[in-house]
């Protein structure tokens, strides 16, 4: 005696086909599935993609009560782009503090603000403000008077004494810059 499949051999080549159509759709999903999650995944940030050529700082001044007074700092940095493609970091780029107690990077948006959006040419260098709002005055904490303000030099030094420099996030390119403390200038 036979099994059904050997008296009637369109039932093998049947079950074959089946067979073989599910593996294939299985393998087909699984392509699918494999290359819907690759390309749904976050870009990885760029860290080499701008690097920082030169710095300073300086005091920022702003006319208050009619004179010019002390509001903040202006950072500069010309900074390269490595790349091929031309890069522009927004304004709101996020601005993080690297502190020098065991590298933490702090927020810093409060403080640091970009004047403006920088353009980075492929391969070309291009200049970044970012201004800080910080007082270098002490006031009487009855009146808000102001009884003594600081040497800017020594209020700068104050401004950066727990860190060595800001980091720069920009979301839009996926680009992570590291900004070295900045040389003061006095003017």
């Amino acid at each position: 005696m036979g099994t059904a499949l050997q008296h009637k051999p369109w039932h093998k080549w049947l079950v074959i086909g089946i067979c073989g159509g599910v593996t294939l759709a299985v393998a087909v999903a699984l392509i699918i599935f494999a290359v819907t999650w690759y390309s749904s995944r976050p870009a990885q940030r760029n860290s080499n993609a701008v690097s920082e050529v030169w710095n300073e700082a300086y005091e920022y001044m702003m006319p208050k009560e009619g004179e010019l007074s002390h509001a903040g700092f202006r950072l500069n940095y010309a900074l390269q782009n490595n790349t091929d493609q031309d890069i522009t970091i927004p304004v709101n780029a996020k601005i993080l503090k690297r502190l020098t107690n065991g590298g933490v990077l702090a927020d810093y948006s409060n403080v640091a603000k970009l004047n403006a959006a920088t353009f980075l040419r492929a391969h070309q260098r291009g200049q970044l403000s970012i201004t800080i709002e910080w007082g270098c005055d002490k006031l009487d904490s009855k009146t808000g008077k102001t009884l003594a303000t600081e040497d800017s030099e020594r209020c700068f030094a104050r401004a950066f004494a727990d860190s060595n420099g800001l980091v720069m996030f920009d979301y839009a390119n996926h680009v992570e810059i590291a900004l070295s403390k900045p040389v003061f200038v006095k003017q």
